[in-house]
């Protein structure tokens, strides 16, 4: 009887192709990547035909070696192969998660459909505050002080709309199922249902970043004060790594100890990351990337 043979995994294919790419653009054979890596050449041959995954031990090395980038080894994951995502219902209802504002629940938020590669962040929000009036001031209605995302609104049932106004006054705009609206990055904003409706109201909020990410990110993040003013703060490899685990988690919508929750990885740890006080390893960067539904890749920045 004939052995089948094991169907190849793209994903160590893709990498192998990638690991043969970078040993073509710096001049290395496989026998040189081998003796300068301190490894076996069957081991450099296996990563390059796509039987065995590259180990961070060979990256850590290679980038101590080499003038590489640890993000360089690491290729885009595209969760969305045949053009189409779909998230069912009962997916999304156990992403959900309370928000609360001044103790008291405020909103439900629950994952939709997302991509990897994708730059949007779309949200379902339930509006769990009720307010009896349509007055900009109501004490019930608690503000944020706005986000560095650009958000696009679609309105399901009866919600009031607070915004800031170009003078600072507090407005309101009563929406209705079918409305929508758009606000820019830093505009404080507010959500309520409306008392009287049958159920909360509920938004879809489609966010994407005011900030440039990905590879356009990092590459500008070496151009001196170049790109000061697009790119976030990679001055050094702590600060880039903070900053981009926290972006990532804010445009997820994401409090510390939902994050905790995904990740199994301590809330005081991930404040660690978030302040620059601690370098996740490669592990925890892995559960992270996977929680935030992005690429490891993302959150490894330059080094410099």
């Amino acid at each position: 009887m004939e052995k089948q043979e094991k169907p190849k995994n793209k994903k160590l294919i893709k990498s192998g192709q990638n690991f043969l790419g970078i040993l073509n653009d710096i001049k290395r054979r496989p026998e040189d990547a081998a003796r300068e890596l301190e490894v076996s050449l069957d081991e450099i041959n296996s990563i390059l035909s796509g039987k065995k995954e590259l180990s961070a031990d060979i990256v850590a090395k290679a980038t101590k070696i080499w003038p590489v980038n640890a993000r360089d080894f690491y290729v885009i994951h595209d969760d969305c192969p045949q053009g189409i995502k779909i998230m069912r219902s009962e997916e999304s209802k156990q992403s959900s998660r309370i928000m609360e504002r001044a103790g008291y629940s405020y909103y439900e938020y629950r994952d939709t459909a997302m991509s990897k590669i994708a730059p949007f962040r779309p949200e379902w929000i339930m509006e769990l505050c009720f307010v009896d009036d349509d007055d900009p001031k109501n004490k019930l209605v608690q503000w944020n002080n706005g986000h560095f995302l650009h958000q696009f609104t679609y309105f399901i049932g009866e919600v009031n709309f607070y915004y800031i106004d170009s003078d600072g006054g507090k407005k309101v705009a009563v929406m209705n199922t079918g409305d929508s609206m758009y606000i820019t990055p830093f505009v404080s904003h507010s959500f309520a249902s409306r008392n009287g409706a049958k159920q909360p109201g509920l938004i879809l909020a489609l966010t994407y970043g005011n900030k440039i990410t990905g590879d356009t990110q990092q590459e500008l993040s070496t151009l001196s004060n170049l790109g000061q003013e697009f790119a976030l703060d990679f001055s050094t490899i702590e600060k880039a790594t903070s900053v981009l685990i926290k972006y990532f988690r804010e445009i997820s919508s994401l409090s510390l100890d939902e994050i905790s929750k995904r990740t199994d990885i301590p809330t005081n740890k991930i404040i660690e990351f978030e302040s620059g006080k601690t370098i996740p390893s490669n592990i925890d960067l892995q559960n992270l990337a996977k929680a935030l539904t992005a690429n490891l890749r993302d959150l490894l920045p330059n080094d410099k």
